[in-house]
């Protein structure tokens, strides 16, 4: 995810979400390509988590 913001313009932080073993939720940053806040990376794991 690290990887992925810093190519994409973004700050150099990713979260990844795991539940029972299998990968759920990924979150690259957004807080600056979004100029927001809101867009951690840890945020957006926890969002795609809630999916599951």
């Amino acid at each position: 995810m690290r990887r992925r913001a810093v190519s994409e313009g973004d700050q150099a932080y990713g979260a990844i979400v795991a539940k029972n073993g299998q990968v759920v939720g990924l979150g690259p940053s957004r807080v600056v390509t979004n100029t927001d806040a809101d867009r951690l990376s840890n945020r957006r794991g926890y969002r795609a988590l809630r999916r599951h």
